[in-house]
């Protein structure tokens, strides 16, 4: 079986890294390429982890090239909109093809976008959240539900020198573009500033980089606990350094960085939208609150921190929760749908061992 992978998005988010963590553990089950951007962080990625058996094609910035690129495929898998209609014209030509929908924003309601959507064998939602947005807008077409997998950068290697930099500190970390119209990081500015003297051994850890950076910083100006890392690839060091993750999202499909998070047995306060409730349950693994009750974040925050029992309890059980969510489980999903859609059948992967893995399964 064929699989091509279409993905020009020009940045490495994390539909891009969902990307290459399914074509990584896919590797030796069927033949696949990755049609991508030219010069592209997901190019460079993916060049430098260079997959035996992985053919990486790049294109320029062209529906017509990126569309010659998927020629001579069982089935065309679309991970980003944008490359939908390069789905559809394959499908013409007799290719089926599906896509994954990773936000919970409707596609457009222009006709042509709904036509694409439509010659679609399959939308694969990230959450039931996004999957009832689909069905909504495209009533016709088969639509399940495969959650993202807990990114392996997660569970990789620690280095203890970021914990041992911020030992006796109560650090309270965040992962998440710096878009407060999306990820809501001035909330977390506003709990920083009211207990700034009541807890003050905490310390806010806000990591990555977007459009909001500069207003941020400006607004957390003189605040003694709270930090800007900036973006890093040392994201295991930090999730190893923190005691508590804060997800205060305004609008959320999933929250890849909620199961990265409790991979490595961090308790959870996340906004309850969008999918997150479907993997964050209240009292066992974490809290839910509503995005805009500065109160409630505060009231959380405070409450975990005084109590170690009750962060060790939610701690074991996230990670207990997040192990569902392997590369490995996520990545049979997705071969038994292609085998579903390229076949007509249905598949169950065999339990082989590394050693008895063939290169193709049909």
């Amino acid at each position: 079986m064929r699989i091509c992978h279409v993905n020009l998005s020009k940045e490495l988010r994390g539909g891009e890294l969902q990307t290459v963590h399914l074509v990584q553990t896919l590797r030796h089950r069927a033949r696949q390429r990755v049609v991508v951007r030219k010069h592209s962080p997901l190019h460079d990625r993916l060049t430098d982890l260079d997959f035996d058996g992985v053919e990486v094609l790049p294109v320029p910035n062209s529906p017509i090239a990126a569309l010659r690129a998927t020629a001579g495929s069982d089935l065309l898998h679309i991970h980003e909109g944008r490359s939908v209609p390069i789905g559809a014209a394959r499908s013409l030509l007799g290719t089926p093809f599906l896509v994954t929908r990773r936000v919970l924003k409707a596609p457009t309601s222009r006709p042509s976008t709904r036509w694409c959507y439509r010659r679609a064998e399959h939308v694969v939602a990230v959450s039931q959240a996004v999957s009832g947005v689909m069905s909504r807008y495209s009533p016709n077409t088969p639509v399940s539900t495969i959650y993202d997998c807990v990114a392996t950068a997660a569970r990789a290697r620690v280095d203890s020198s970021v914990s041992d930099n911020l030992a006796g500190r109560f650090v309270i970390g965040n992962v998440a573009e710096l878009d407060d119209d999306t990820k809501g990081q001035r909330t977390i500015i506003e709990v920083a500033r009211r207990l700034e003297f009541d807890i003050p051994n905490a310390l806010f850890l806000l990591i990555g980089k977007g459009k909001d950076e500069s207003a941020l910083k400006l607004e957390a100006e003189g605040l003694s606990n709270i930090r800007f890392v900036g973006w890093t690839d040392r994201l295991a060091d930090y999730y190893s350094a923190m005691d508590l993750f804060m997800f205060p999202s305004r609008t959320e499909a999933l929250g890849s960085a909620v199961l990265e998070a409790m991979s490595l047995g961090l308790p959870v306060i996340a906004s309850d939208v969008g999918g997150i409730p479907e993997i964050v349950q209240p009292g066992v693994n974490g809290f839910l609150i509503d995005p805009a009750d500065v109160n409630a974040w505060a009231h959380r925050v405070e409450q975990l921190c005084e109590d170690p029992f009750l962060r060790s309890r939610l701690a074991q059980n996230a990670a207990v929760t997040a192990a569902a969510f392997s590369p490995e489980a996520i990545a049979e999903q997705y071969y038994s749908l292609y085998v579903n859609v390229v076949y007509g059948t249905t598949w169950a992967w065999p339990n082989l061992s590394p050693s008895k893995t063939r290169s193709e399964s049909l």
